[in-house]
């Protein structure tokens, strides 16, 4: 399959394109800085550029099978739109030149109406914390939404950098989802691939915590 990756050099992004060339996928991803990819193989292709430069998003999706959407400030909780933005731009690509590809979107467990799936006392504890970014993600969400473009939105609580155990919990809404413990980035890149792969069982947007 031919994926692109935005935001390929982050942590989560990164650890998508060496699982996905591990399983034999063809990836295009949109790079600033070409360093900061520490990933090689020969089926890996990157076009450095910008998220927000059109021109630059275009020669990165251009006749991929998926897109697999990880845009933010890492741990910086600085107010920032990049994730609406990009994502706005990657869609407005995609319409204009009438390709289809299926999208995985990074998101965040608590965002939109998966806040109700974590339990009351959370919101108090999150939104001074993650606030900004979880505004960033919910209009991220409405457009993916409103693109008609097959998606998941993937929503893991908080992610860690521990090897993954294989298996995880996803919990659709308005199933509950533990915030705690913190999940395996490893284990929620597998769940996405895995998702893809299966693209008519994929759910339109799923919590993802620790295998319980």
């Amino acid at each position: 399959m031919n994926i692109a990756v935005i935001g390929a050099t982050g942590s989560t992004g990164l650890e998508f394109v060496r699982q996905a060339l591990e399983k034999g996928h063809n990836i295009t991803a949109l790079v600033r800085t070409p360093a900061r990819m520490t990933v090689q193989h020969e089926n890996l292709h990157m076009v450095q550029g910008d998220v927000y430069n059109a021109e630059d998003v275009a020669r990165v999706v251009a006749g991929q099978d998926a897109i697999f959407i990880s845009l933010g400030t890492g741990a910086n909780a600085i107010k920032t739109t990049i994730r609406e933005d990009g994502t706005r731009i990657v869609l407005d690509v995609l319409q204009e030149s009438g390709e289809t590809p299926f999208l995985l979107v990074m998101s965040s467990l608590g965002v939109n109406e998966s806040m109700k799936q974590v339990y009351l006392f959370w919101p108090v504890i999150l939104n001074p914390l993650l606030g900004n970014a979880f505004k960033d993600h919910a209009e991220q969400e409405k457009l993916v939404r409103a693109s008609g473009l097959p998606h998941l939105i993937l929503r893991p609580t908080n992610l860690s950098d521990a090897p993954g155990m294989g298996s995880i919990t996803a919990s659709p809404p308005p199933k509950h989802a533990p915030v705690l413990p913190s999940v395996a980035r490893a284990d929620v890149v597998a769940y996405a691939l895995d998702a893809l792969e299966n693209q008519h069982t994929a759910p339109e947007a799923i919590a993802l915590t620790k295998a319980r």
